[in-house]
This record gives C-alpha cells, sequence and structure tokens, in this order.
C-alpha cells in the first residue's frame, strides 16, 4: 500500500461556501465549463449508466482494512486532502468500459480507477486530473472529525466481502465532515459489485450542524470532465435530478440531507440488475415463502430461483414477491438464489438466503408411569422433534368410565379423574409443529390403586386355637372397627 500525500493547507482569511470556487485550480473554472457544457450528450459510457435508488439499512463495516484514523487538526492528521493508491479491489471491477483491480481513494468522498491518482484537493468530477474515472457519493472538502465532544474519530476503511462471483468492494468514510464545520458527521460507502459492475453510494447517519451550508458533487466521471453521470437537487435527496453540467452539485444543509439508508445506485448499460432485499419467512418441513424487492431497472423477463441443495421442484420462475418455494426436504440446511432474467439471454448477480427447513416431526418415546394414586398419575416421556404440544390419553382396557386425557408442552403431564383398581393403556401423542399428522408413542399399561382397601368390614376370618394359617381376600372394605381385631385364639 502507497502512504497517503498531503499538502498543508494555506492560510486562509475567509472562506467561500462553495467548495468548487477552493478546487478548481486557476484559470480550470472557465475551462471546466466548457467542457461541461457538451458533456451530458457526449458518447461516453458512464453517461450511459441508468441510476436508481432505494431505503434499506446502512450496515456500517467494523472489520477490513482502516487506512487511516483522524487524530489531529490539520493536515494528513485530520484526513484533509489525504489520497491513498493502488489499493485492491479484490475481483476485477469493469468500469467506463476498461477492467480495473485496483482504485485510489480521496478523503475528499471519492475513489477513482486507473494509474493516475487524484491530487489532494481535486473535486471529483469537473477535475482535470487524468484519472480514468471516479465515483463520488459526496464530493466534498472533507476532514475526519477529531473533536472529542462529537464522539469517534474519524476512519477511512474498506473490504472486500462475500465470495465469488458475488463480491463487493465497500469503501467506508465515517464520521467526517466538511471543513470549518466541526458539529458536524457524516457517514457514507461506495460499494462496488462483482459482475453486474453496478456502483453504489450508501448512506448512513448524518448528524448536521444547524448553520451547515455546502454542495457536493455526486455521480461518476469518466476519462474527464466532459464525460459525467452526475445528480443535482437544492430540496431533497431523495428527489433529485440528472446534472446538465459537470459542475451540477448537491445541496447539503441540516435540512437537505440524505436519509439513514438512503442508496444511490448506478448501472452500466446492458447490465442485468439483481433482485434486492431477499429474505424467507413461513418455514415449514417442506417449503418456505421468499420476499424480495424488485430489481431497478426492471428485468425483460421473469426471475428463476434455484437452491443449494436442489429442490424438489428444480429450478421454479418467479413473477413476483412473495413466492413459496416447494419440493423441500424437511430438516435441511438451504440456500435460495433469485436472479434476473434480462434481455439477450443474460441472468443478474443472484441475490442468495440461506435457511433450514423444520425437521420431521417424530414420536415422543420411553413413556413411563409415576406417581399412581386411586386417581390420579402423571406419564413422562422423552419428546419428539417438532412437536408443539403433547395429549396423553388413559383407556381403561376393560370397563370404567372412558378414558382420561391431559394435554401439556413438557414432560411429565399429569392425569386426573382415573377410577381407582382400574388397568389403563396410556399414549402419548404429539402435536406437529408443521401441522402434519400427529405421532403416538406406543401404548403403556398401569393399574390405579384400589379405591379403597381398609381391613375392617371384609370377610370374617375364623381363627383356628392351634394357629392354623387363615388366608381370605379384604377387597371391598370399607371402614376400621375402632377397637380393631378381637383374637380369641391362644397364639
Amino acid at each position: 500500500m502507497q502512504q497517503p500525500s498531503s499538502n498543508t493547507r494555506p492560510p486562509q482569511p475567509t472562506r467561500c461556501p462553495a467548495f468548487l470556487l477552493r478546487w478548481l485550480k486557476p484559470g480550470a473554472a472557465l475551462l471546466a465549463g466548457l467542457l461541461a457544457t457538451a458533456g451530458g450528450a457526449a458518447a461516453q459510457a458512464v453517461s450511459t449508466y441508468s441510476f436508481s435508488q432505494s431505503t434499506g439499512t446502512y450496515a456500517p463495516l467494523t472489520g477490513g482494512t482502516l487506512l487511516a484514523t483522524a487524530s489531529a487538526s490539520a493536515g494528513a492528521d485530520n484526513l484533509d486532502g489525504t489520497v491513498f493508491e493502488m489499493l485492491p479491489i479484490g475481483f476485477t471491477f469493469r468500469f467506463n468500459g476498461a477492467n480495473y483491480t485496483q482504485f485510489a481513494l480521496s478523503s475528499n468522498g471519492f475513489i477513482t480507477f486507473g494509474s493516475t491518482p487524484p491530487s489532494e484537493f481535486d473535486a471529483p468530477i469537473t477535475s482535470l486530473t487524468g484519472y480514468d474515472g471516479a465515483a463520488a457519493p459526496l464530493g466534498t472538502d472533507l476532514v475526519g472529525n477529531t473533536t472529542a465532544a462529537t464522539g469517534t474519530p474519524g476512519q477511512l476503511r474498506y473490504q472486500t466481502l462475500g465470495s465469488a462471483p458475488n463480491r463487493m468492494l465497500v469503501v467506508q468514510f465515517s464520521h467526517f465532515q466538511p471543513f470549518g464545520s466541526t458539529a458536524t458527521l457524516l457517514d457514507f460507502q461506495v460499494q462496488l459489485s462483482e459482475g453486474s459492475n453496478v456502483v453504489s453510494f450508501a448512506y448512513g447517519p448524518f448528524q448536521t450542524a444547524p448553520t451547515l451550508a455546502t454542495t457536493a458533487q455526486v455521480g461518476l466521471r469518466g476519462g474527464g470532465s466532459a464525460a459525467f453521470n452526475n445528480r443535482t437537487t437544492a430540496t431533497a435527496w431523495t428527489q433529485t435530478t440528472p446534472g446538465i453540467s459537470s459542475a451540477d452539485a448537491m445541496l447539503l444543509t441540516n435540512a437537505v440531507k440524505p436519509l439513514n439508508g438512503l442508496v444511490y445506485r448506478f448501472t452500466p448499460p446492458n447490465a442485468c440488475a439483481s433482485p434486492q432485499l431477499l429474505s424467507v419467512r413461513n418455514i415449514t418441513d417442506n417449503s418456505a415463502e421468499l420476499t424480495f424487492t424488485a430489481a431497478a431497472p426492471a428485468p425483460a423477463g421473469v426471475y428463476t430461483v434455484t437452491t443449494t441443495p436442489a429442490s424438489g421442484g428444480g429450478a421454479q420462475a418467479v413473477s413476483g414477491s412473495p413466492f413459496t418455494l416447494s419440493g423441500l426436504m424437511a430438516g435441511t440446511a438451504y440456500t435460495a438464489a433469485l436472479v434476473s432474467n434480462c434481455a439477450g439471454g443474460t441472468t443478474s448477480v443472484p441475490a442468495t438466503v440461506s435457511f433450514t427447513t423444520v425437521a420431521n416431526c417424530t414420536a415422543p418415546t420411553a413413556v413411563g408411569v409415576a406417581n399412581i394414586t386411586v386417581s390420579t398419575a402423571n406419564v413422562g416421556f422423552t419428546p419428539g422433534n417438532g412437536n408443539t404440544s403433547y395429549t396423553v390419553t388413559a383407556t381403561p382396557a376393560s370397563g370404567g368410565s372412558g378414558p382420561a386425557t391431559a394435554t401439556g408442552t413438557a414432560s411429565p403431564i399429569g392425569l386426573t379423574g382415573l377410577v381407582g383398581g382400574i388397568r389403563y393403556n396410556v399414549t402419548v401423542t404429539g402435536a406437529c409443529a408443521t401441522g402434519g399428522p400427529a405421532t403416538s408413542a406406543p401404548a403403556v399399561a398401569f393399574v390405579t390403586l384400589p379405591a379403597n382397601d381398609e381391613p375392617s368390614g371384609a370377610l370374617p376370618l375364623t381363627v383356628s386355637p392351634t394357629c392354623a394359617p387363615t388366608n381370605a381376600a379384604n377387597v371391598g372394605a370399607t371402614t376400621t372397627a375402632p377397637n380393631g381385631y378381637a383374637n380369641p385364639g391362644t397364639c
């Protein structure tokens, strides 16, 4: 990695709020204006990129390569006019009709392509510096925050995410501020997508000072300032229009600024845009419902979804969101890939989401009965997979007053209302989470205690004088005599 370069800022007793006046070199403003008049109609590749916008959730980088952290109030220490060269993209990215594997970064809110880096005070789109192209989410005179009262210092960071062929380079500007606006903190990213070669600008939190009033160049530049594709607004960042001149800019104030989660997307011609925000819900043992945001621009044909491993239904045509994946296997981890089908038989970079289907329900096992009384018993068991609740049923083997049932979500489950002295067959039935048929464990037998086993009131016993053993049943006994047994024998 090449070390950053910086120039010491010359003393400036007053500052013009229009950053372009500071950046344009002497004599360059008139030339840039003349070149810009024909720029919109020039047959340059970047001018043919389509523009779209969406709103999502800003995802800040926490890993990757930390290039620099602002640490002082001037020069390179506060990332003022700092340039990093020959940084790896991580894959081959096609921009403005040429392939690149490296980029340069300017702390003034943009990146460039080609062997010529930007100078310290370049404006990204109007600059006459000979870099091959630029992508500017917030091209203005920026410095990194170094004010302790406003929190985290400014940082520059980049990281290549994902795996081939769907990688993305993210270049992140954290806690930057326009020069002289110490109460402002700006977070934003440049994103380069492999395969589709889409350039995206993602905007995060913008904490702005009440007095903030500046402008920023936002968009793409080709090999010169006459080749551009930029945006302009004076009212709202969600209501922009294409720039007519390369010098057209975006107003940036406390009231006119990007919303947190705003994304600008520049798609090259003939590129097939991908569907966005693919997610999954309503997962069962053999199906799942997927939702997504339509590709912008919309594809010429329908979408196609495939799964890994392949589903029983194979590739499925999808006309819109939501849609249901069918023919899945229970308890299986899947990755679904959704692509746009575009003109000429081309397809987009897939949007992907991973999920696991619900396992097949299995029967509860190891059923046992404990704490048996005349009218109650506790039934324990090992739960089955995929069951949300259980029903215990005790059915008399013969006679009795009918089956007794009880429900619960875990073992053990208590049975009540049993009849004493009855043999019961008990089963445990699981209620399957997917709504499929319930599964039941094999029946287990148990006998309740007799209703009354008191000794008196049973059959009378004749006791032999010689103490010969005497046996008789006492089933059906009622109460015990107060004085116990009278034993006339001599034992």
